[in-house]
């Protein structure tokens, strides 16, 4: 099991399609997403998701499962939940 904390500052709240052409960079650097299924339950679901936009939290998600697998753990799934920060 692995546990991070991930603080995104800046990206916090954009989408991947605020970056022009930052999905297919990725997936050319890590092309295992491919076949991350996500919630469309089949493989691709994760490009298609980056396509039409979807938080840093979740790329970092799949990008720590993805070098996972290519490093031999047996993860095939993960959670990501939002804590708030106190800015006092």
């Amino acid at each position: 099991m692995t546990i991070a904390r991930l603080e995104l500052d800046e990206l916090t709240g954009k989408e991947t399609t605020d970056f022009a052409g930052f999905a297919a960079r990725l997936a050319a650097l890590l092309p295992g997403l491919a076949a991350h299924q996500c919630a469309a339950g089949r493989p691709g679901g994760f490009l298609d998701a980056m396509a039409r936009g979807t938080y840093f939290g979740h790329v970092t998600e799949h990008a720590h499962v993805d070098s996972g697998i290519e490093t031999g753990m047996q993860e095939s799934m993960s959670h990501l939940e939002e804590v708030a920060r106190s800015l006092a």
